[in-house]
């Protein structure tokens, strides 16, 4: 059982921290949970969750309208995965550990 822990904090690891990519600027996101805007690229995408692509020819205008109303811009989207795998991860951790002292109080 031991080594499909670490099997699955890898997997985790390599599912939610992903590698700095490269590449020309394609197009303009917002986010309007974390009020955030995100100029995505071809190798590296916007978040999962919250965002929305706004479409070409309206960069500026969508720009100006979220800047006015408080939105910043970020270079990193992976804010609301990040704390969601942090929050799953734990409630892992803490139900394998209650599993584990169950397991020693009933030997």
């Amino acid at each position: 059982m031991r080594p499909q822990i670490h099997k699955t904090v890898l997997l985790l690891c390599f599912v939610f921290f992903s590698a700095k990519a490269f590449a020309t600027v394609e197009w303009l996101a917002v986010n309007h949970i974390t009020k955030e805007l995100y100029w995505a690229e071809t190798d590296h995408p916007e978040g999962f969750i919250g965002w929305e692509v706004i479409p070409e020819g309206k960069y500026q205008d969508a720009l100006e309208l979220y800047t006015a109303k408080g939105y910043t811009q970020t270079t990193y989207p992976f804010k609301l995965e990040t704390l969601l795998a942090i929050v799953v991860l734990v409630f892992l951790i803490s139900l394998y550990l209650r599993f584990k002292k169950k397991k020693r109080a009933n030997a």
